[in-house]
């Protein structure tokens, strides 16, 4: 089993530019970066952890089923609008992927700097023999 993220943040307003030395601007960036990181490996792991795979069965002579799941996170870790965004064409698969994101929600609320808006992530679900 393998879930690959891919994170869409929806658009902001251009921050503003702050005024300190360059040095102390990478700085910021690097630990604003480690902790999206973080959390996005956090998130990977408790939908991991609740997704109930179906039969492999189902995967009838191929090597792989794959779809897309997306959702939007608000800030407080709670989700709206899980979905499936591209089928893998067998509707247990598919309703076991969604239910995976559902069951893992609540998330933490997001970290500091990542925005005040909703993020839409979408990740993909691949169920291997």
């Amino acid at each position: 089993k393998r879930l690959e993220e891919k994170l869409k943040e929806t658009p902001e307003e251009p921050e503003k530019p702050v005024k300190t030395p360059e040095a102390q601007s990478s700085k910021t960036e690097i630990r604003s970066v480690l902790k999206e990181n973080w959390y996005l490996a956090l998130l990977k792991s408790k939908i991991e952890n609740s997704w109930q795979q179906p039969s492999r069965v189902l995967l009838s002579g191929r090597d792989a089923l794959k779809l897309t799941v997306g959702f939007t996170l608000q800030q407080n870790g709670t989700v709206a609008n899980v979905r499936v965004i591209k089928s893998s064409g067998v509707a247990v698969v598919d309703i076991s992927s969604v239910n995976a994101v559902k069951n893992a929600a609540p998330f933490p609320p997001a970290p500091e700097g990542s925005g005040s808006k909703p993020i839409d992530i979408s990740i993909d679900f691949i169920l291997k023999e």
